[in-house]
Order: C-alpha cells, then sequence, then structure tokens
C-alpha cells in the first residue's frame, strides 16, 4: 500500500508540474493507476517512496531478493547489479549544462521493445538528463503490474527494462532528482509480445507465493520434437513468463551472473554470455571439439574437447567447466550381468574437470580417468549413449560412456571440487591445489584398492543414490537429485525405480555420511521416476527444496517434465507441469535444472 501511494503522489507531482505537451497519461490511465491493487507478483518490489530513494552515488539496484544456488561456485549474486546501461552512459562534461543549471531532459525519455528477437519480453529505455540525476522508474502494466527502478548514474542511459510478462500494454514514468531540483515525464508505453505457439505449455497446479522462496525461477525447457522451441525461461512464484531466450538450440546448465548476464552452454562445444537483452557478451569455444563447432565470430580458443553438463564462474573469475576425453582401455568388462564374461580392450569415454581463465587460458585439468578406476562399471555404461559421446564414433563403434559426470560444484571453504558421476553411482570430491581424489560416497560395491579405502562409511539409516544429477553443496549438508535408475550397481538385481531429492551430512573428520533428508518415494503421491536429467536447491531464506523433474515418461513414450517446490516438511507450494500429451510418442518436454534467482525486475 505504502508503494502504491509513493507512485501515486509522484504521479500527480509529475501532472501538475509537466507541460500539456509533455504530458501523455490519459485521465483514464490515472484512474485505472489509482484503482489497481499489486498482485503476489510485486511484492519483491521496493518502496518507491521518493523519500526512501538512497543517493548512493552507484549503479546499483535495490532488492530484498537474494540468490538461491547454495553452491559456491558462482560468483556471489545476493546483492545483485545490473550494470546493464554502462555502455550509454556518459561523463563528458562538455556536453552538458552547468550543475547550477535548471534540470531538464535533454531528449524527451523513450521506452521501446528490444531490437533482439532472443529476448522478445524485454524492453529498453533511453533517456538524457542535463546533468547527474538520480533517476527514479516507475514501469506500469494495464494488468496491475508494476514496480519501481531506482538508479543513480550519469546523464545518458539505455536500461533495459526486464521482467515484463507477454502481451500486457506498459507504461513507463521516469522522474529525475539533482540538487532539488525534479523533472518528470512519460516514456511512452509498449505491448509486449503474446508468447509463440509453440512456446512450451506452462501448467501451474500449485503457487502459495507467501511460503515460496522469494525471487524467480530460471528453467530451461527442451522440447524434443520441435528444434525451434527450447527456450530458457524465467518465471516469477506465480508462474508468470517474465522473461525467455530463444537464441540457441538446446540448453543445459545454466547461472545468472552478478552483473545480469546469463551464463550457459548452447552446444556441446560452446559456452555463452549473453546480456538480458540477449545480445553475446563473450563466448567460449572448445577447439578439439571431436566434430565441427559452429562458434561465433570472437568465440575465446580453449584448448579442450567440450563443454558439457556445468560450468560457472568462480569468485577468482576463472571459468569451471566439465569436458571430455577418450582413451583405449584394457581390461574393460563385457558385461554389466555376468563376471564370467571375459573382459576386452576398448575405447571409453571419460569427463574432464577443467578450470580456465577467460582468456581460454587451462589453469586446471583433471582427467577423471586418472581419479577412479577406469575399469569399474555401473548400469548403462554398455548400452547407454548420447550427443556428445556419438561425436567420438569410429569405424562405427562408439567408446563406453564410463563416467558420464554431470555435475561441478567448487567448494571455497575447502578449495575442492564436488563432482557428480552419474554412471559410477558416485559422488567425489577432489582436492584443487594437488589435484587428489579426498572421498567418494556412494555404493561400495564393485570397488577395489585403493579406491576402497576412500568410501565414507554410511552411518544410521541410510539409502545410496543412483545415476544422481546436480549436486549442490549447501550449509547443511551434500544435496543432490537422485534419478534412482536401476536402484542397483553392476552385478547386483535391479530393483524398484524411483526419484528423489535427498540431503547428506559429510563429517570428513570420522570419514562418515548420513542421510539427513529426502523427498520422494516409490509408491503414493509422492512417488516421481525421473529417468534423465533433473535438479534440486535447498533454499537459504525458507529452507524450502526447488526440484526439477527432468525427464519423466507417460502413460506411453512420451515425455514431460515438472518443477516442484516443497517446504522441509514435504508440502508442496509451487508446482508447474509442462506436458502435451503424456501418452504421445511425439511429445517431449523435458529439463535439464530449474534455479531459483533473484527478481529481475529492478
Amino acid at each position: 500500500m505504502m508503494r502504491l501511494f509513493a507512485a501515486r503522489w509522484r504521479l500527480l507531482w509529475w501532472m501538475l508540474l509537466c507541460s500539456p505537451a509533455a504530458c501523455s497519461m490519459s485521465a483514464s490511465e490515472n484512474d485505472e493507476i489509482s484503482d489497481s491493487e499489486t498482485d503476489s507478483n510485486t511484492d519483491s518490489a521496493v518502496d518507491s517512496s521518493v523519500d526512501s530513494f538512497s543517493d548512493a552515488g552507484t549503479d546499483t539496484w535495490m532488492s530484498d531478493s537474494t540468490t538461491t544456488d547454495s553452491a559456491s561456485d558462482v560468483l556471489d549474486s545476493d546483492s545483485l547489479i545490473f550494470d546493464t546501461f554502462s555502455d550509454g552512459a556518459t561523463t563528458d562534461s562538455s556536453s552538458m549544462e552547468s550543475d547550477t543549471s535548471p534540470l531538464t531532459f535533454v531528449s524527451e525519455p523513450l521506452f521501446r521493445g528490444n531490437e533482439n528477437p532472443d529476448a522478445p519480453l524485454s524492453g529498453v529505455l533511453t533517456l538524457e538528463t542535463s546533468r547527474h540525476a538520480d533517476i527514479i522508474i516507475d514501469v506500469i502494466g494495464d494488468d496491475g503490474d508494476q514496480w519501481t527502478i531506482y538508479r543513480t548514474a550519469t546523464p545518458r542511459l539505455e536500461i533495459p527494462i526486464i521482467g515484463l510478462k507477454a502481451d500486457i500494454l506498459y507504461s513507463v514514468f521516469v522522474t529525475a532528482n539533482a540538487g532539488g531540483d525534479s523533472v518528470a515525464q512519460s516514456a511512452g508505453e509498449w505491448t509486449t509480445p503474446a508468447l509463440p505457439a509453440d512456446f512450451p505449455p506452462l501448467d501451474i497446479l500449485i503457487s502459495e507465493p507467501d511460503i515460496m522462496e522469494p525471487g524467480m525461477m530460471m528453467v530451461n525447457v527442451w522440447n524434443g520434437v520441435s528444434s525451434d522451441a527450447k527456450p530458457l525461461i524465467i518465471l516469477d512464484n506465480a508462474g508468470n513468463v517474465r522473461w525467455y531466450y530463444d537464441g540457441a538450440p538446446a540448453i543445459d546448465d545454466h547461472h545468472l551472473l552478478p552483473d545480469g548476464h546469463v551464463l550457459f552452454s548452447p552446444d556441446e562445444c560452446l559456452i555463452y554470455e549473453v546480456d538480458m537483452l540477449g545480445n553475446l557478451v563473450r563466448a567460449w569455444e572448445a577447439t578439439n571439439h571431436p566434430v565441427d563447432c559452429d562458434a561465433p565470430d570472437g568465440a575465446i580458443p580453449v584448448p579442450v574437447e567440450s563443454f558439457h553438463h556445468a560450468m560457472s564462474i568462480l569468485n577468482n573469475g576463472n571459468v569451471l567447466a566439465l569436458s571430455s576425453e577418450v582413451r583405449e582401455i584394457a581390461d574393460f568388462p563385457g558385461s554389466e550381468d555376468d563376471t564370467d564374461v571375459p573382459t576386452e580392450t576398448v575405447q571409453v569415454f571419460g569427463c574432464v574437470v577443467v578450470e580456465f581463465t577467460t582468456e581460454g587460458e587451462i589453469v586446471k585439468q583433471i582427467p577423471l580417468l586418472d581419479i577412479l578406476d577406469p575399469t569399474r562399471i555401473g548400469r548403462g555404461v554398455l548400452d547407454e549413449s548420447w550427443s556428445l559421446v556419438n561425436k567420438y564414433r569410429e569405424n562405427g563403434e562408439r567408446p563406453k560412456d564410463w563416467d558420464h559426470a554431470n555435475a561441478l560444484v567448487y567448494d571455497e571453504a575447502s578449495d575442492a571440487y564436488i563432482v557428480s558421476v552419474r554412471h559410477q553411482d558416485a559422488v567425489i570430491k577432489i582436492n584443487r591445489e594437488d589435484e587428489s581424489l579426498e572421498w567418494i560416497m556412494g555404493t561400495p560395491a564393485n570397488w577395489k584398492s585403493p579406491w576402497l579405502e576412500k568410501l565414507l562409511q554410511p552411518e544410521g539409516e541410510m539409502e545410496w543414490f543412483y545415476h544422481q544429477h546436480a549436486v549442490t553443496v549447501t550449509d547443511e549438508g551434500i544435496g543432490m537429485y537422485d534419478n534412482g535408475n536401476f536402484r542397483a550397481s553392476a552385478f547386483e538385481p535391479e530393483q524398484e525405480e524411483y526419484s528423489r531429492a535427498v540431503l547428506f551430512d559429510v563429517n570428513e573428520i570420522t570419514h562418515t555420511v548420513s542421510q539427513v533428508w529426502s523427498f520422494g518415494a516409490p509408491d503414493g503421491e509422492d512417488f516421481f521416476y525421473t529417468e534423465a536429467m533433473g535438479s534440486a536447491e535447498w533454499q537459504p531464506v525458507t529452507g524450502n527444496v526447488l526440484i526439477g523433474n527432468g525427464w519423466m515418461a507417460g502413460g506411453g513414450a512420451g515425455i514431460y517434465t515438472r518443477a516442484l517446490e516443497v517446504t522441509p516438511d514435504g508440502n508442496r507450494v509451487f508446482e508447474m507441469l509442462v506436458e502435451g500429451n503424456r501418452d504421445d510418442n511425439n511429445t517431449r518436454y523435458a529439463s535439464h535444472r530449474v534455479r531459483r534467482i533473484p527478481d529481475i525486475r529492478q
């Protein structure tokens, strides 16, 4: 209510101050604003009272939202700064009036749609004042959606307006304050485009924003049928689409960076950094990729073979990612069920932990084939395959997908890498400094010395994980999405399959591990099974867990996905299905992971 009062006061003051030629808001629009009530999606907007505006002297946004990426591998986003208008700023004092002159708009503020079709819901505000000023921007939608943006900046600005919903008429009003002077003006209006016809169908079943983690959600959705419908999407807590990027054929891991840019991999040989207008900021190319890579001009070369599943930017500025290699390995098992089947010499696909500078210089390169037993296998190694492994085919034979690492986290507290190794049914910790194996967490089946001595010993009631994804480091322990494929290792009988989000406490002093929380069951209303993909993230404010059911099978061969947020006691506070016809083999929606991010409407 305080925010609405301040916005109404500012608009009334603006109408009295500006000239008839400059005033473009009609009386009906003013009545609409006065009568509108904000919906649950504007809860994170800051108080728009002029008195609450801080003359901080920096280009910053003011928000109570915090990041929920529990791992410390990504740059801290708790005080996320959107320095998205610096390219349009200037400090050339010769082009502006004296600081003692009246504050004016040198050119009329202009609000327009983004010119880049890859981020079609983004808007752009351009303005120029006669001198440095504190800028207050009111964004008001004709559906009652509204929020306020604060900037302290140089006179000439180009500011992305982010967080607009689809097919809504938005008006933008600008107030500039400097040295006791104020000037206000409408920047115009723009109707955002509707979501395209082939946009993934997002079905919101449950949404309780008051008890959900604050912020928004970022999720990638793959349509296995249409190559033109694989967007990276940002949703508010009511499930409204607030932004999407549609400029890549497929996206797996993704991060919102502190400067408001987005980091992701659009292909198995590239890493992209784009701004919220969809513009490519930087790209890195794996120059030793087994097939040609369609890299953009100016891509930074990195002498590795691939980028897959996990990538992030560390606090030291380096890029951390998973790469790959292929080696010939002798004495490799010929069966996952029968130990009497002779071993053989085969080509084996192995993953590589790589850390490199933003200029592409390798800092660390750790092949997992040098860390773990190259002849130990889990289920799926001999039969399963994926697109990157197939690129290494020679003479019609593909390498064995030995490890299939799918998550990589840097634990800053211990200076170590935590790696999820799906086909080994294991999570491992590698010392960053000396590149040694510190421990293995997972089923003890089929390990031999010296790896056997690295196994963490279970304490209490424990259920091991199988073919897991999305390992994270939290204050409470190590969490993950346990896909539960086979629920058995090689040479063991298969068990009933089901998936869950699970949290473990690791005691490195006693070299033990215990299970402290789990959501998901072999039957009942909490049953779900995700053959591939999936994520689980523990939230710092509410303690909720945000779960992504990546690749779930329907009644037939149709594939669908789901985003789910549950409280610590297992109550569902958000549920979104992305599905077509579950019984239709031509319907395939899947998601690599869903992340919680700060509110982007700032």
